[in-house]
């Protein structure tokens, strides 16, 4: 019986949407400090301008002295989004009473929440109010001075927590950008395999259509989780573990692997590399810790995601313990493979292309696609081999389980070499085996079950059959007098004994079918006997 050893594997095609849920991740590092809802608001605010078709681009990641945090149409915007309306006018204003942000001699325009607006007028106003300034002139400077933020100082400091609607209003649009990437990424790669296996343009669009659907949902979903768990108890106990694995390292191992994967990246307020420089000493730790505590909630997530299938299976009985570990170890080599090589290919592609002006943003983003595909195939590969040696599949025991009932129907029917392959057939098309091997698992009789699969289609090829008329017994007697007088019959090749020295056991072999044996081992037999259900 030949048998096609098909395996995939969900983890790889996924890890450029959790490297990007990673480099999410950190980024929105400051988030997470202690002034962590002014930095929402920034982005909050940031993300809702962009959505309304304004050019906006955040710059305050470089902690400028009294520089804006970001600029809308080109002018410049600081935010301070300050527990009441008072204290977010007061942050605006040294001790001395002169206004601290300004650019170019003029007033920067300070960006308040949209509740203290109203507020913080009257009370820029008065702060203006010195000298010469009439009253009139200093609201109209107020008014042009201060600018309504899109959102509230609640709606900000829930954004910063976890499990809020607000919270997931604003990782679920900041995801879509994510999903964006990762999908577009994964149409290109798609395509450009269909197209490589023969596929015309027509198919080939289909299959990258339908594999950057899925790609940008799963990261989307992963994006969401990552930045959930980030705000939540789980991201101090992965950063302390984090940072005891780093320490391990030592300093030297550290310093290399941070100036190795710095190129080009940006975590946090911390550039690396950039204009020639290396990180060093306790930034190199602070790097790596970083790195290593968002990568690790990242994979955990989007393993999570591509897993959830599988859970549900292993509740209901469709798959067993063993198998949901495989499986789950499987995704989460792809996903682990796939992130590391993300970040290296990066940073070879960088470093490679950093000569060129321009050239380090397009040679780490090629870099990061080939090393997420490659990183992400060979740790899948390496995972499924191992994982293989020591847990069975559940759809090879499954097919143990068919393979026995279609022998013992084959020999009970006696069955032709031409029914054997048509009953295969059948089975192939009438089923979507995958699943029924996942029902076959769940069912209190695996046998029965496949008794059940295969029972209808052998019966249906056996009433196809020629109906046989038995001859008559003076017909027989004529034919074994011709025989005996030397009339051999056609089956009988020259050069063997004589037809009274032949046994009666061996009468024509086409008047049976042949062997049972032969029949399986020829038949085409369409099912994977080590891939997942």
């Amino acid at each position: 019986m030949t048998t096609k050893k098909t395996t995939t594997s969900k983890g790889k095609e996924h890890s450029i949407g959790s490297a990007g849920a990673a480099v999410d991740h950190q980024s929105n590092a400051l988030l997470r400090a202690r002034q962590g809802h002014g930095f929402a608001a920034e982005r909050a605010n940031h993300m809702i301008d962009t959505v309304k078709g304004k050019r906006t681009r955040l710059v305050g990641d470089d902690f400028a002295k009294a520089g804006p945090d970001r600029t809308v149409n080109g002018v410049a915007i600081q935010s301070k989004y300050c527990a009441s309306a008072r204290a977010s006018v007061d942050a605006c204003f040294a001790r001395n009473g002169k206004l601290i942000y300004q650019t170019r001699g003029r007033a920067m325009k300070i960006e308040v929440p949209k509740d203290q607006y109203p507020e913080a007028l009257k009370l820029m106003a008065k702060k203006l109010q010195t000298g010469d300034v009439t009253a009139a002139l200093a609201r109209k400077q107020a008014k042009s001075i201060l600018v309504e933020g899109n959102i509230d100082y609640d709606t900000a400091r829930r954004i910063v927590a976890f499990g809020n609607i607000d919270s997931l209003k604003f990782d679920a649009a900041n995801g879509t950008i994510t999903a964006a990437v990762a999908g577009s990424v994964s149409v290109a790669v798609a395509y450009a395999q269909a197209l490589w296996n023969g596929e015309d343009a027509k198919e080939a669009l289909g299959v990258a259509c339908a594999t950057g659907l899925k790609v940008g949902g799963v990261a989307w979903l992963s994006s969401v989780l990552t930045a959930q768990l980030g705000k939540s108890a789980v991201q101090s106990v992965v950063h302390e573990s984090s940072g005891w694995m780093v320490k391990q390292l030592g300093s030297k191992a550290s310093l290399t692997i941070a100036n190795t994967l710095g190129a080009g990246q940006r975590l946090g307020t911390e550039v690396l590399q950039q204009s020639g420089r290396k990180v060093t000493g306790k930034a190199a730790e602070t790097f790596l810790t970083k790195a290593v505590s968002s990568n690790v909630i990242a994979a955990a997530a989007t393993t999570a995601v591509l897993s959830a299938n599988d859970l549900c299976n292993v509740f209901t009985g469709h798959i067993s313990k063993a198998q949901l570990f495989k499986n789950v170890t499987n995704t989460a080599a792809g996903v682990g493979g796939g992130m590391a090589g993300w970040a290296v290919g990066m940073a070879q592609g960088a470093a490679y292309l950093g000569w060129i002006p321009g050239g380090a943003l397009v040679g780490g983003a090629v870099g990061a696609v080939i090393g997420s595909v490659v990183g992400g195939s060979a740790a899948s590969t390496v995972s499924r081999h191992v994982t293989d040696l020591l847990i069975e599949d559940d759809a090879v025991e499954m097919m143990h389980h068919l393979e026995r009932v279609f022998v013992e129907e084959a020999q009970d029917y006696l069955l032709t070499q031409t029914e054997a392959d048509q009953v295969m057939q059948k089975l192939q098309t009438k089923w979507d085996l995958r699943e029924q091997m996942r029902e076959m698992f769940a069912s209190v009789s695996p046998e029965q079950y496949a008794r059940w699969l295969i029972r209808p289609l052998v019966e249906e090829a056996i009433k196809r059959r020629k109906k046989i008329r038995m001859p008559t017994e003076k017909s027989l007697l004529k034919r074994a007098a011709e025989i005996l007088q030397g009339d051999l019959p056609g089956y009988l090749p020259p050069g063997n004994p004589p037809p009274m020295q032949r046994p009666l056991a061996s009468a024509p072999v086409n008047a049976k079918p042949v062997s049972t044996k032969a029949v399986i081992a020829s038949a085409e037999w369409p099912f994977p006997t080590s891939s997942r259900p």
